[in-house]
């Protein structure tokens, strides 16, 4: 829509659901979604695994 600063392309998208008939859906948006909260927080709860470290080739003198 447009490449400019957040806070007018945030408007300017206020606007198309407005044209749309569909700005009832914006406070759906940011309505708490509990399913992917739990989502969220399964997936930060898991531990990841890291990498094996890299041994170094020691070259003598």
């Amino acid at each position: 829509m447009e490449n400019g600063s957040a806070g007018i392309a945030l408007g300017k998208l206020v606007q198309v659901l407005v044209v749309l008939g569909l700005e009832g859906d914006l406070v759906r948006l940011a309505a708490d979604n509990v399913f992917g909260r739990k989502l969220e927080d399964a997936r930060l709860a898991t531990t990841r695994k890291r990498a094996p470290k890299k041994q170094t080739l020691k070259t003598e003198p």
